[in-house]
Formats: structure tokens, sequence, C-alpha cells
């Protein structure tokens, strides 16, 4: 029998719950032991795991106004939360036997790649519950999962965006991302040559917006000579693959991919040195393309 794939729990986070007024997080590893003075609050993390797990239904129950913290409840605030980090995370989840799922893919997991639940209980027995998620922040895709199948369908269609499966929405979820993640204009490079080619100078004369363009072409070259910096790349199924990169590729995938937190985030020097970069090669492909001012 193959043995069923387990989530890890990583940390939980209390919050204005009884002792804990200030946010305290508690991280766990394969053995985690409590040790500390009677009354200081190593039993309260259990039971807010307790509450966490069972929803509020288990041996322990969240009681109103009772395990509120009572500094918090005096300044104001009423509302107990308990989240939790979950590490491991099967490349495949099946929500029920039609709708298989990767939260990775669907931009469900946290900056850290792991899943993050949050329970709030304000000032009610009834959790809140949210997903802390690194998600995308495009107004045309930000909302996907608010939106039920017809609404996706129709957005696919209008758009005319090419998606394998208009049934599943998963699938469509999925389709919408990939076009806005493929279709914006993310990449240095062609930044620098949006950039120059909307200068006001150069749109005066559209012969000289030809070669501005034939330009692009030739910008494969760019990367000839340039010295490399070590990249991590996240694959499909949460591993990671070593890579030599220029400085610009190496910006690329950071705007692209901000979920993937194994590499140090550029500069504004190293971004602002690869754009003069690129447009001085893109100025130098349009002079060789024959390229003179009027």
């Amino acid at each position: 029998m193959q043995e069923k794939e387990r989530v890890k729990l990583k940390s939980v986070r209390i919050k204005n719950f009884r002792g804990y007024k200030d946010e305290v997080t508690v991280d766990f590893s394969d053995l985690t032991a409590f040790a500390g003075k009677n009354d200081v609050g190593k039993f309260t993390v259990l039971e807010a795991l307790d509450i966490f797990f069972n929803d509020n239904k288990g041996a322990i129950k969240v009681v109103k106004n009772e395990d509120i913290n009572k500094l918090a409840l005096l300044e104001g605030d009423a509302e107990i939360c308990i989240s939790a980090c979950f590490d491991d995370i099967p490349d495949r989840i099946v929500i029920d036997s039609a709708n298989e799922t990767a939260l990775f893919s669907e931009y469900l997991l946290n900056r850290n790649g792991q899943l993050e639940i949050i329970k709030k209980y304000p000032n009610t027995n009834t959790a809140k519950v949210f997903v802390n998620a690194y998600h995308p922040t495009n107004p045309s895709c930000c909302d996907l999962f608010s939106k039920r199948n017809t609404d996706l369908r129709i957005f696919i269609d209008n758009q005319g965006m090419q998606c394998a499966n208009k049934a599943k929405s998963s699938v469509m979820c999925k389709a919408i991302w990939d076009h806005y993640r493929d279709n914006e204009v993310q990449d240095p490079l062609q930044e620098a040559t949006k950039q120059i080619l909307n200068d006001d100078e150069l749109q005066q004369n559209t012969e000289h917006q030809k070669k501005m363009t034939e330009a692009r072409g030739q910008l494969g070259a760019f990367k000839n000579g340039k010295q490399t910096i070590s990249y991590i790349k996240m694959l499909g199924n949460g591993n990671t693959k070593s890579d030599k990169i220029i400085l610009a590729k190496y910006i690329r995938p950071q705007i692209h991919h901000p979920e993937n937190t194994h590499n140090t985030k550029y500069t504004s020097e190293e971004l602002e040195q690869s754009i003069d970069l690129m447009r001085s090669f893109i100025f130098s492909s349009i002079i060789q393309a024959g390229y003179t001012q009027a």
C-alpha cells in the first residue's frame, strides 16, 4: 500500500488569545518540547492548536469575552487570531473526486512556499478563515477565485485565450494567469526597448520606428560576453535548480515569479545598470542596422 503524503506543521502564530496579547510564533520540528514555569502559556499553545484543527469543536472552545486577552479587549481589540503554516506540500492535491489541484501553481502558498491558513475569531465562536498567499496582483487576474466557472469561461472567450479544459476552474484560472504572465511587459530587456520606442524624437519618423523594431530581433546577442550570476530556479514540482544567468535575466524571473524567495533581491542600482546596458546595446544595434538621425 502506498503511503499517503502528509503535510507538516511548521509553525503556529497566536495573537490576542488568553495571555498572548501580541502575536507570538512557535516553530515546530519532528520533535518539539515546551519547557517553562507554570502559567507561562505552554498549555495555551496546545489549546490554540486544538481550536484550530478541530474548528472550535474539540475539547477546547473559544469562550466569548473570556479567552480574549483582557488588555487587548480594553484597547478595543476583540479578535483572536490563530494561524498555522504547513510545509512538505504534495505536488497534487485532490479536493474531491473530480477536482485535482496544485497549490503552488494556483498561487496559494506564501512567500516561503508554505500553506498558511489563518483563523480569526472576532468576538464570536465562529471562525473567519483566510489563506495568506503570494498571489498575482494584476487587476485582471487577482480575483479569479471569487468568479464562477461561467464568468471564467466568458472572460477566456472574450480575451481569445487558449484553455485546455473549460469545465474545471483550476485549469481556467491557470490559463488566465499564464496569459497575463506571458504577455505583461515585465522583462527589463523588453522594458528598455519600450522606453526607447516611446521616445518623442524617434516617434516623429516612422522609418526610425521601423529600424527600432528591427533592432528587437538582435537582442538575443545581448548576453554574449556578459558576466553571469548564480540563480536558483523553482520547478513546477517544488524542487529547485541552480543556473548561471546574466544580470538582466537574473532580474526578469524575480519579477515574473516573486514567490521564489531563494535568491537575493536585485537592487534598484542593478536594475538601472541593467537597463542602461540594454539601452546602449539597442542604440548600437540601431546604428548597425543603418539608423541615422535626421
